[in-house]
C-alpha cells in the first residue's frame, strides 16, 4: 500500500511540474512577441516622422472630399458655401424689447418741409438737377448743327429743367393714361395753365429728346461694364436722397 501510495504521489508532482513547465514556456513566447510588437511599432513611428510634409498635404487634400460627403444636411454651393436642408429652429415671439420699431414717412428735416416745392428739393436737390442740366447741354452742342434756327436749339438751364420736371408730374397726376405728347392738348380750355406758361409745345418736345442722364462721350464705355451706365449717376444720389429724408412702411410697393 505504501508503495502505491508513493508512486501515485511522483505521478501527481510529475503532472504538476509539467504544467508549470508548459506555462512559463507559453508566458515567455508571449513576452516576446510583445516585444517585437513593440519593435515594429516603434519602426512605423520612425517611419512616419521621416515622411515628408509634401505627402501629409497630399493626403489632407485627399480627405477634404471625403469631409464634404459627410456632411449629407448641407447643399454645398459653387463657391463653396454650405447651405442647410433643414428649416431653422423657431424660438418664438421676439421679445418687446428687442424689436426697434421706425415710424414710416418722412423724417429729419423733411417734418418740417411744408410746400410742394420745397419737399421736391429734398430729393431732387441742386446736385441733381445740375447733372441733368449739364449732360443735357452736351447733348444740345452735339446735334445744334442740324438745326437751321439757333433758338430752336438753345441751351437749358437749371430753372427750366426743374419746370420740365414740374410738368411731366403735374400731367401724370391729372391725365395718367395720356401720353406726353397729348399734355399741351388736354391742358386748353381747362384752366390749367400752369403747364402751358411754363414752357411752349414745341421746347417740351425738344427737351424731351435731348434729355440726359449721364456724359455721352462715356456711355459707350461705362454701357459694356454697367447696364445702368444711362442713369447710375441720378439714380445713386436721388437713392440716397430718399434713404435720408424718407423712411419706407411694409406695405410699400
Amino acid at each position: 500500500m505504501d508503495y502505491r501510495r508513493d508512486a501515485q504521489t511522483e505521478a501527481w508532482l510529475a503532472e504538476v511540474v509539467g504544467e508549470i513547465e508548459t506555462y512559463e514556456a507559453e508566458s515567455s513566447s508571449d513576452e516576446e512577441v510583445d516585444h517585437l510588437e513593440e519593435q515594429d511599432h516603434q519602426s512605423e513611428s520612425e517611419q512616419e516622422q521621416e515622411i515628408p510634409s509634401e505627402m501629409l498635404d497630399e493626403s489632407s487634400e485627399d480627405d477634404e472630399p471625403s469631409q464634404r460627403r459627410r456632411r449629407p444636411d448641407f447643399y454645398s454651393g459653387v463657391d463653396n458655401t454650405l447651405w442647410s436642408k433643414t428649416v431653422p429652429l423657431n424660438r418664438g415671439r421676439t421679445r418687446r424689447h428687442n424689436i426697434v420699431f421706425v415710424p414710416p414717412g418722412p423724417k429729419g428735416i423733411a417734418r418740417e418741409k411744408n410746400s410742394i416745392e420745397n419737399c421736391m428739393s429734398l430729393f431732387f436737390d441742386d446736385q441733381i438737377i445740375g447733372l441733368i442740366t449739364k449732360y443735357t447741354n452736351k447733348k444740345i452742342d452735339h446735334i445744334k448743327d442740324k438745326y437751321a434756327r439757333e433758338r430752336d436749339v438753345r441751351q437749358t438751364n437749371e430753372i427750366e429743367i426743374r419746370g420740365y420736371i414740374g410738368i411731366l408730374l403735374k400731367a401724370g397726376v391729372i391725365w395718367r393714361r395720356s401720353s406726353t405728347a397729348q399734355i399741351f392738348e388736354h391742358v386748353k380750355h381747362t384752366g390749367i395753365d400752369a403747364i402751358y406758361l411754363t414752357m411752349c409745345e414745341q421746347r417740351f418736345k425738344f427737351l424731351s429728346r435731348v434729355l440726359r442722364f449721364n456724359n455721352i462721350e462715356e456711355r459707350q464705355t461705362r454701357a459694356s461694364i454697367d447696364k445702368l451706365a444711362p442713369i447710375r449717376d441720378i439714380f445713386e444720389l436721388l437713392l440716397a436722397n430718399f434713404q435720408k429724408y424718407f423712411v419706407p412702411s411694409a406695405e410699400m410697393t
